[in-house]
């Protein structure tokens, strides 16, 4: 019984040194911006697929992925 008093007071001197010891947490670095580089990205407006923005093909009402979209969601 007195073996594990003294057991017990060393592992609680030990949690006690530890928690005391303990480093704060190291805050992380901020997240760069985007890089001078980036393209711009837009959706089709009929299946809404990413794409370059530069790649889109423009109809009368909205910018498609291709000229197959462009013809299923505008025809004439």
């Amino acid at each position: 019984m007195k073996n594990l008093l003294v057991l017990l007071v060393i592992l609680g001197v030990v949690w006690y040194v530890r928690s005391k010891t303990r480093r704060p947490p190291v805050a992380r670095p901020p997240e760069p911006p985007a890089a001078k580089g980036s393209i711009t990205m837009a959706a089709c407006a009929h299946c809404g697929v990413h794409v370059p923005a530069a790649d889109l093909v423009k109809g009368q009402h909205a910018e498609y992925c291709s000229a197959e979209h462009l013809r299923l969601a505008e025809p004439g």
